[in-house]
């Protein structure tokens, strides 16, 4: 007690400011589509690099060493994504980035995983994704999910690096929007994950939304950002203030659009039950959410 009493907590340190803190266990998940994984080279590329920012959040290192563990692609679709993105930097990066690929096998990697970080000595260390990274079949035991975790964080705790993870949102749940509980994995991982990341896509064409979704020991910013992706490259557009007009899916969209046309172009909440009762044989609660 009066060592702690006594002493200065260690303050925390960033990789890139808001978005992924030195030496936590950092999470990125996200609807099929979203571009989670090109979002995750992006960032690894431009920290390798020494860029000032990522999606106008400033980097805080001048160059860090990091390893890029795929599990999914494999390793031609894996050089293809990193030339691209690449291609929009002064690339200087050689030295700093190392890339293993295992392809969609499900086997182990931590010994491999391991065998690389001992002899390249990342600082940071991104695998993409979880589920492919490890033999475990069932995410939403707590038995299987702990062998995944207890892995990881050896390797965090033994060599001292950053983890970002690339994980899944379950199918569906779209009107959910950004929530963790959509997320891919028992409480054993939700607990274990220290910065927790969520990325969708939206009703518009390659814009995607943002959101820090959980934090431990650094301060909760819960904006949504709007991210655009245009040839090969993510850039923020900004603090979206209302999120609800993204998550609208083109069927629902059409719904709303039979009944609007059979409607005056003002008209009350009657006059929308009369016609979306005689269209749909749904509650009327439904009819008022509409």
């Amino acid at each position: 007690g009066i060592e702690a009493s006594n002493t200065i907590p260690k303050p925390t340190e960033w990789i890139v400011e808001g978005v992924l803190p030195k030496q936590f266990n950092t999470c990125i998940a996200g609807t099929t589509g979203s571009k989670k994984s090109m979002w995750a080279i992006q960032l690894a590329l431009s920290v390798a690099n020494g860029e000032k920012e990522f999606c106008s959040n400033p980097i805080k290192t001048s160059g860090m060493k990091v390893l890029y563990i795929d599990t999914e692609i494999g390793q031609d679709e894996l050089h293809r994504r990193y030339r691209k993105i690449k291609n929009h930097m002064d690339w200087q990066g050689d030295e700093n980035w190392l890339m293993m690929s295992k392809g969609g096998i499900t086997m182990d990697i931590w010994e491999q995983a391991e065998e690389m970080i001992a002899i390249y000595r990342p600082e940071l260390v991104v695998i993409d994704s979880m589920y492919n990274a490890t033999s475990v079949s069932d995410f939403s035991k707590a038995t299987g999910m702990s062998k995944v975790t207890d892995a990881l964080s050896i390797i965090k705790d033994k060599y001292g690096v950053t983890i970002l993870l690339v994980a899944h949102f379950n199918k569906g749940g779209h009107d959910q929007g950004l929530s963790i509980d959509r997320m891919q994995g028992s409480a054993v991982f939700q607990n274990w994950i220290e910065f927790q990341i969520l990325m969708i896509q939206t009703n518009i064409q390659d814009f995607n939304l943002f959101q820090v979704a959980k934090t431990r020991g650094v301060r909760h910013d819960k904006t949504f950002i709007g991210l655009k992706w245009d040839d090969f490259w993510f850039t923020a557009k900004g603090v979206i203030d209302d999120i609800s007009p993204y998550l609208v899916t083109e069927h629902k969209k059409r719904k709303w659009t039979t009944i609007l046309e059979d409607l005056p172009e003002q008209f009350d909440t009657n006059s929308w039950l009369n016609v979306f009762n005689s269209g749909f044989e749904l509650s009327e609660r439904t009819g008022k959410t509409w």
